[in-house]
């Protein structure tokens, strides 16, 4: 059954978020984008007719089963200040809106931060920031509180990780939309539990290519990963449900072509 899965959501409609980090004149690392390429993909959705939403309305379509490839959310990780100073004017033009992840104590001005004598994180946005973007009507939503890869850490110390970031996110928005992104990706059932016990409204990680239909786990959302290396023919192709089989298939084909070859059979 578990293999018959995949070709039935192949089957179904389908939705897609797309996962960015920074946005830099100057891309500094392979995750941030350039500013010149995340216009340009900006405005391909907008010449394509595709609609961008926030997460809360793309999760109430996945409920009601109202699917539209044309429509999709988007997501920034870890809440860096290149955003506002790269993202934000071409989102803004084009009336887009998004979620962001926070790790919410590595954000500037945290009180907690400033007690240890480090006063700010430059690359980071402070709260001041947050409650602007808020009024903004973008979303925000929990990334733990320190960026921790939550599969690699006890359990209570994943747990307050998640629960912290929860209860700091709710101390400062009146947000009653509250998601969550799995920092790299990473998390299993008991982490994907956790998450839903501490208040979190879905959580997402990243995709193995499909999209997201009216079966997904709304705490195993898929994510499309936007970096520095994706291409606008590749955007294309990543925003697009419909070429999701096709996609599917190179990769496992791609995969197994890499496999070893083993020997042939030892013959007398």
């Amino acid at each position: 059954m578990s293999a018959i899965l995949p070709v039935l959501e192949l089957m179904q409609g389908r939705m897609k978020v797309l996962a960015y980090h920074g946005v830099e004149a100057d891309p500094s690392g392979p995750y941030a984008v350039g500013r010149q390429e995340f216009a340009a993909q900006m405005h391909f959705l907008a010449d394509q007719g595709f609609e961008v939403i926030g997460l809360d309305a793309l999760l109430a379509r996945l409920r009601t089963r109202q699917l539209n490839a044309r429509c999709l959310a988007l997501t920034f990780d870890d809440g860096y200040k290149s955003v506002i100073d790269n993202a934000l004017p071409v989102l803004e033009r084009l009336r887009y809106t998004a979620t962001i992840f926070l790790p919410t104590q590595l954000i500037s001005g945290w009180p907690q931060t400033a007690a240890a004598g480090a006063t700010s994180w430059p690359n980071f946005m402070d709260w001041q920031d947050v409650v602007q973007l808020r009024r903004m009507g973008l979303q925000f939503g929990g990334h733990t509180m320190n960026h921790r890869a939550l599969l690699k850490i006890p359990l209570q110390q994943a747990r307050e990780e998640i629960v912290g970031s929860f209860c700091d996110l709710r101390a400062y928005i009146r947000q009653e939309f509250v998601p969550f992104a799995y920092p790299y990706g990473q998390y299993n059932s008991t982490i994907a539990d956790l998450v839903k016990r501490a208040g979190f409204s879905c959580a997402c990680g990243y995709g193995d290519i499909l999209g997201n239909s009216a079966r997904t786990d709304l705490f195993r959302l898929r994510r499309e990963s936007i970096v520095q290396a994706t291409s606008l023919n590749e955007f294309s192709h990543k925003v697009n449900p419909n070429k999701d089989a096709f996609r599917k298939f190179c990769s496992v084909w791609r995969r197994r072509a890499s496999r070893p070859k083993l020997p042939p059979p030892f013959t007398a």
